[in-house]
């Protein structure tokens, strides 16, 4: 297992991989801490300046608040769940600048088990490959991230997600 630790503009990242093939994606932070993550999730991983250079990319246009997308087969979705695959290809499907609710990611993928959906996708292997952060509450308000709340807010707005002076998200943004 390798890892490579690069720059985005929202912080350090990283990306653990086999061969060609992304086992994990790190949350940007910074750079003391991204290396910790990393040994926690896989101590014996070797660090390496190269490879898997379209995820690299991707994840670095993605922090500029580009417009870009690369495909789910640059990752190794074995591990997750069938539940959680299909939490996460649902999540894909939701349009840049629009948000849903847990709920409607349960309803996609057939099932009532909201919880179940919001612990599919805060245990979310691939951050910014699956846009995680494009499913909040019902009641329009941004919920729990990964990297927190700050960050969910700033990649929402980063996409064109408006907000109201009560920091809930415009109607015209949410699809219910």
């Amino acid at each position: 297992m390798k890892f490579r630790i690069f720059k985005t503009k929202l912080g350090y990242s990283a990306i653990l991989f086999d061969e060609d093939i992304t086992k994990r994606v790190f949350l940007p932070e910074k750079k003391e801490g991204i290396l910790e993550s990393v040994k926690a999730h896989a101590p014996d991983a070797t660090k390496v300046s190269s490879g898997v250079d379209d995820i690299v990319d991707f994840l670095v246009d993605f922090s500029k608040g580009k417009d870009v997308s690369i495909s789910m087969d640059r990752v190794d979705t074995s591990l997750c769940s069938p539940f959680q695959l299909r939490v996460l290809e649902a999540e894909r499907s939701i349009p840049r600048g629009k948000v849903v609710s847990y709920s409607w990611v349960a309803r996609k993928v057939g099932s009532k088990a909201v919880r179940a959906v919001g612990t599919a996708l805060a245990t979310n292997p691939f951050p910014f490959i699956v846009p995680c952060h494009r499913s909040t509450r019902i009641n329009r308000t941004i919920g729990k991230y990964q990297g927190g709340p700050e960050m969910k807010r700033h990649l929402l707005e980063m996409e064109g997600v408006k907000f109201d002076e009560r920091g809930r998200i415009l109607p015209e943004c949410f699809i219910p």
